[in-house]
């Protein structure tokens, strides 16, 4: 895919992909109607792109993942789901197709970026966690609910301040408080200049592969 070709729709349009420029692959969540919850289409389409742009052909060099119409994520999609039948599909929904999500940004062996323009919530706010980066607009919010589901999250992306491979602590750094380092790193202003770089996680040089 070049920056130039239309965006591609999975999951019933659910989720776009397009390449805003040379080697960067952006996957944006568009479920407006239930605020861009994932749903089995969605994060099966996740994992099962991020499977074709690890392979060693493909020209991918960073994944953005981002949502559409102000908003991340607001979690799993567990509205239709029936009282009766809740604790047992929604068990399904996180064992399968959200850890398989999870496994594969964590897999990817490039740089990859959680852009979020609005709210994040439970699984959305999981997901984010999961990428190397992630950039948030000012005022957001970002929550974790599974308590009060009835549900707990298991998955090592859960802890909002995770270490990364380094021994780092991942932290929240304002975009504006951005800027870029000698090496290539993007890091918050005031970062010390030693050999992780990465902002809210694991770092790599431009061009380099991520230290996953």
């Amino acid at each position: 895919m070049s920056s130039s070709a239309p965006p591609r729709e999975l999951a019933d349009g659910k989720l776009r992909i397009d390449e805003p420029a040379d080697g960067v692959v952006r996957l944006t969540i568009s479920n407006p109607a239930k605020r861009n919850a994932l749903d089995h289409p969605i994060l099966d389409a996740i994992s099962a792109t991020l499977g074709e742009l690890s392979a060693t052909s493909s020209p991918a060099r960073c994944v953005m993942v981002t949502g559409a119409h102000g908003m991340f994520s607001a979690g799993y999609d567990i509205g239709e789901i029936p009282d009766d039948e809740f604790e047992e599909r929604a068990e399904r929904l996180v064992a399968h197709p959200f850890t398989q999500a999870i496994d594969a940004l964590e897999a990817f062996p490039y740089p990859t970026l959680a852009a979020l323009p609005g709210h994040t919530i439970g699984g959305g706010l999981e997901l984010a966690l999961s990428c190397d980066l992630r950039v948030a607009q000012d005022g957001i919010k970002l929550g974790m609910p599974p308590a009060k589901l009835g549900l707990v999250y298991s998955h090592g992306a859960a802890p909002f301040h995770r270490r990364d491979r380094s021994g780092a602590h991942a932290r929240a750094v304002p975009a504006g408080q951005l800027r870029r380092r000698g090496d290539g790193a993007v890091v918050g202003a005031g970062e010390p200049r030693g050999r992780h770089g990465g902002v809210g996680g694991r770092g790599a040089g431009a061009g380099g592969r991520a230290g996953k």
